[in-house]
């Protein structure tokens, strides 16, 4: 039966697997069948910055600042420029006594700072915020340089690639905050050598310094932290006239710890002989293996607080703790007890998130709570329109912010990503667009009418204005009952294609294989029919009706793919929406137990909607068979099934393949893949 179909109809319809096709969207053309936007006039990072982004929530943004830098590189010429040969009105700046100095460190600190900083090197900068749970936000930010790029300071000061976050093995459950993360220090001095070059003669800044100071430079491993925490078991009573209170005020007690990962024991020995007066290290007592070793306090304090300062080395890191009860908690967690990654609250905030990065922040709703606490008795007297701004600040934090945010260098950027109990693009932002504006109000009445908080929506806004807007999460309207049941249709995909349960992947398992790094040093033989190559793909789709007659379809667009835990080869693809922004794609191709088959798993609008299986696998070709439930509009969902034939090289891949709907021919599809 040969089916002719309006474009309309035809190319919505079709989903493919990512690592085959691409993707393809239901809805991405307009109502005239021709995708929304001219082609842009002029390359941007913007493919490369959204696809490391998450579509589909609050927040899906995208900057590129090449223009705006240039301009700044030539206002920056232009005020050197300036200085150096006046105007025509008057003479060089530079021959004025009192503004030479000031000229002179413009042009000898400040124009070579930036230059040697990277920041001119940013080629664009994308922002996400995405809705996991009512209560977990998913927030990415990526900031882009080009190919060739970032050699400034800002690329390679923190770090070099992810990797496993040893210090988490230190932090005790009680810990209501970690600050840690890489820093190269002789790079920074080697970026400040090369900005007051010119002012030091050339010299280096270590080139008069004592041995000592190298010898710590050496010593250091280029990791450094901060961490507090919060025991409600051992309470911290200040004064009450710290806060003007006839009473004294009674908090979680509260404890430090500064943290620095060590090459050696130099440091250590040089802080045990600063503290000793030349008589060795204070007396140490061991806990768990571990020394710590206690500093005396000159006077005893004349209030209660868990003030016993020490330090000690454990495992790579030496660590410098404002009480000795926290030494011993430390040495705990490295041991294996009572860590903070073992914590519900811990795992709940990090759920979905690879905690290999070049720095971490973690904060426990606890601390957000104390410090209101601390704020409530220093502000809590605020008078007129501050303690109005200061009753939005308390509203937007009264039930704590729970967060944990991963730094991590990129080869091609910075990327920062993290969840949090709040929006943090969102509702915060809100929140203080809403405090500034109530400080210049006359009242809360005037800003009301203003309707400045009118259309705030699932952001949430400050008190008393609209109505109480409750999040809502996006849902998959529950099925009717002559729909199709999205888990019965994956369950009978799994039986027609001979998918074993080993060989079964979940949408929880899929989000966390595609978390992991790229390693190709392990791919087995059986890929190389895929011919694996780069990190990069551009995606060209043709569609035509049965009888070949070519229908509207996409303009090229992005994705990414990389290779995980040396059976995993994970594919994300952004394709574009005909209303604007991007619908994100996940597929994750594995090899079965038996090494004799791929199956593909293909997640979109964040649920699993298409199973693949190869049927034949020659030398760089692969034929497929694949089974995908469909959405658009204005009808129910429906099966898909797919006969696609692959065929693989180094530069591009190939597809051609014809989908079926009821067993009858529905359409047909041919797509290059070109690799970078």
């Amino acid at each position: 039966m040969n089916m002719k179909h309006h474009p309309s109809a035809v190319a919505p319809f079709f989903f493919a697997a990512l690592l085959i096709f691409g993707c393809y969207k239901p809805g991405v053309l307009s109502a005239d069948n021709a995708p929304k936007g001219p082609p842009a006039a002029v390359k941007t990072s913007f493919g490369e910055v959204m696809s490391r982004l998450d579509p589909n929530g609050h927040l899906y943004a995208y900057l590129s600042t090449e223009q705006a830098l240039a301009r700044i590189n030539e206002s920056l010429e232009g005020l050197i420029n300036m200085a150096k040969t006046g105007t025509e009105a008057g003479g060089g700046l530079i021959n004025n006594p009192f503004v030479a100095p000031i000229i002179e460190g413009v042009l000898g600190v400040v124009e070579p700072a930036y230059r040697q900083s990277g920041i001119s090197e940013i080629s664009g900068v994308g922002m996400s915020s995405l809705a996991m749970e009512e209560d977990l936000w998913r927030s990415k930010m990526f900031v882009h340089h080009l190919p060739g790029k970032g050699t400034g300071l800002v690329w390679d000061a923190f770090g070099k690639q992810p990797h496993t976050m040893d210090v988490l093995s230190l932090a005790p459950d009680n810990t209501a905050s970690l600050m840690h993360g890489d820093l190269d220090v002789k790079r920074v001095i080697d970026w400040v050598d090369t900005v007051f070059g010119e002012m030091l003669g050339g010299e280096s800044v270590l080139a008069d310094a004592p041995d000592e100071v190298k010898d710590i430079l050496d010593s250091f491993g280029n990791e450094a932290g901060l961490l507090m925490t919060l025991d409600a078991e051992n309470k911290m009573i200040l004064p009450g006239f710290m806060f003007d209170r006839q009473d004294d005020v009674e908090l979680d007690g509260i404890a430090f710890a500064l943290l620095a990962r060590v090459n050696d024991d130099t440091l250590m020995e040089m802080l045990g002989e600063a503290l000793g007066g030349g008589f060795g290290p204070p007396p140490g007592t061991k806990v768990g293996g571990v020394t710590i070793h206690s500093i005396p306090l000159p006077i005893p304090l004349p209030f209660k607080l868990d003030l016993s300062p020490c330090y000690f080395q454990v495992g790579d890191y030496m660590v410098l703790a404002s009480s000795e009860s926290l030494a011993k908690r430390m040495a705990a967690a490295h041991g294996g007890k009572g860590r903070l990654t073992d914590s519900p609250k811990f795992k709940a905030l990090a759920k979905g998130l690879n905690l290999k990065a070049n720095g971490i922040y973690y904060a426990d709703p606890q601390a957000t709570e104390w410090g209101m606490q601390i704020n409530e008795l220093s502000m809590g007297k605020l008078e007129g329109d501050l303690a109005k701004v200061y009753e939005i600040y308390e509203e937007s934090l009264k039930e704590g912010i729970g967060m944990v945010s991963l730094f991590k260098v990129q080869e091609d950027g910075l990327l920062i990503e993290g969840n949090s109990t709040v929006n943090p693009y969102g509702g915060n932002i809100v929140h203080s667009i809403a405090g500034v504006g109530i400080a210049v109000a006359s009242s809360l009445n005037d800003l009301q009418q203003s309707g400045l908080f009118e259309d705030l929506g699932g952001f949430g806004g400050p008190p008393g204005f609209g109505d109480d807007s409750d999040f809502d999460l996006p849902r998959v309207t529950p099925p009717d009952d002559d729909e199709v049941d999205l888990q019965s249709a994956l369950d009978g995909f799994y039986e027609e294609l001979d998918i074993s349960g080993e060989e079964r992947l979940t949408k929880e398992q899929m989000l966390e294989i595609a978390q992991g790094e790229d390693d190709r040093s392990n791919i087995p033989k059986e890929f190389d029919v895929l011919h694996i190559h780069g990190t990069k793909r551009s995606i060209n789709m043709s569609i035509f009706t049965p009888d070949d007659q070519k229908q509207p379809g996409p303009p090229e667009f992005y994705g990414t793919h990389k290779f995980v835990d040396g059976k995993y080869f994970v594919g994300v693809t952004n394709f574009p929406k005909a209303e604007g922004g991007f619908d994100r794609g996940l597929a994750i191709l594995a090899l079965n137990r038996n090494r004799t088959r791929f199956v593909i798993h293909d997640l979109f609008d964040n649920e699993l909607r298409g199973v693949w299986a190869s049927k034949t696998i020659k030398d760089n070709m692969v034929e497929w068979d694949g089974r995908m439930v469909i959405e658009q509009p204005n009808e129910a969902p429906f099966i898909m099934s797919v006969d696609l034939e692959s065929n693989y090289s180094k530069e591009k891949d190939e597809h051609k393949g014809v989908s079926f709907r009821d067993g009858v021919p529905f359409f047909k599809r041919t797509d290059t893949v070109t690799k970078s």
